[in-house]
């Protein structure tokens, strides 16, 4: 067997104790294509490459400890490069980056290198996330590692940046002149949400994003192929009670926070209890508004959203309005 047989066997191995497939997602599927990827990766680096035969896709196929997979990572030019794809706002995609990059780096060092007295030479890092959410972002944001450690004011051993790129429609011009795909992609997912303001499910909404784009021939080879896998994407990336409980613990917690901040300005022990309950009370509504939005930019019915939250049509109206 030769070496390199050998190592794409132990990977292999290494790989097969993970049994959950990853689901994909609409922006996956798209930048699969290593034509595109090339193009995103050159709109991002002001790089001109133009065989794509030149990447070596190393993606995480899997599920791996706690739902941990990658939606693009790939080799090139002596450089590992991580793209995530993010559609609600999350502090902690360095600490996610971190974990993904340490597997992918186990992939590519063979274990008994580690013991060597020669350095090992290591693509270099570049981590990006592709936020397209519905809280408002500026067009480019760092997000560090460092600011989540618990001694802020010391310099750490260990750092990971995440560079996130808002790729709503309407932002990042420039990025989306150089990669043409990347805005049909935006466009797609802004239509689909102004559909969803109209319609009274996200199926009809789909279909009636999808018919619009291709007849303008935006995202047209993939919608008119892969119309019922596009479908499946879409519907299967909103997990509506995984999320609501994420919102409702948060919303909570910043309500708590605020409401012992409150009390301890009073600094008695009644406007402690009184701002504590105050607090809780903002959280819940917080929470509330936050979980309603999201359903309802994923297409979850009016009607629906009204059996969730137990509110008057009414009033979750004006707030998806507002």
């Amino acid at each position: 067997m030769t070496g390199g047989k050998q190592k794409a066997k132990k990977r292999s191995l290494r790989r097969g104790k993970v049994n959950r497939k990853h689901k994909d997602t609409l922006f996956r599927y798209i930048f699969k294509n290593k034509e595109e990827l090339l193009s995103l990766y050159n709109a991002l680096s002001g790089k001109t490459y133009d065989d794509p035969a030149q990447l070596e896709i190393t993606t995480l196929e899997n599920v791996i400890y706690i739902h941990m997979k990658n939606d693009v990572s790939f080799l090139v030019d002596n450089e590992l490069n991580l793209y995530e794809h993010q559609s609600s706002f999350n502090p902690n995609m360095p600490l996610r980056g971190l974990f993904y990059l340490s597997v992918l780096y186990r992939e590519l060092v063979e274990e008994s290198r580690l013991y060597s007295t020669r350095r090992i030479p290591l693509p270099t890092p570049h981590y990006v996330v592709f936020y397209n959410g519905v809280q408002d972002m500026p067009d480019y944001r760092e997000l560090r590692l460092s600011e989540a450690f618990l001694h802020s004011g010391q310099k750490p051993d260990v750092e990971v940046v995440a560079h996130m790129y808002n790729i709503n429609y309407g932002h990042n011009q420039e990025l989306m002149e150089k990669c043409h795909k990347l805005w049909e992609y935006s466009y797609f997912m802004e239509r689909l949400r102004q559909y969803q303001k109209t319609e009274t499910s996200l199926e009809r909404a789909v279909q009636r994003a999808v018919s619009d784009c291709v007849g303008q021939g935006i995202l047209k080879e993939i919608l008119e192929k892969e119309r019922a896998a596009v479908m499946g994407f879409i519907l299967e990336e909103f997990d509506q009670k995984g999320y609501e409980k994420v919102i409702r613990e948060d919303g909570y917690l910043e309500g708590v926070e605020a409401g012992i901040a409150q009390g301890l300005e009073v600094g008695i022990t009644q406007g402690l209890e009184a701002g504590i309950a105050q607090g809780l009370e903002q959280g819940e509504q917080q929470s509330k508004r936050e979980m309603i939005l999201n359903m309802f930019v994923n297409g979850i019915s009016m009607e629906q959203i009204v059996q969730i939250t137990r509110m008057p049509e009414e009033e979750i109206r004006k707030i998806v309005e507002k």
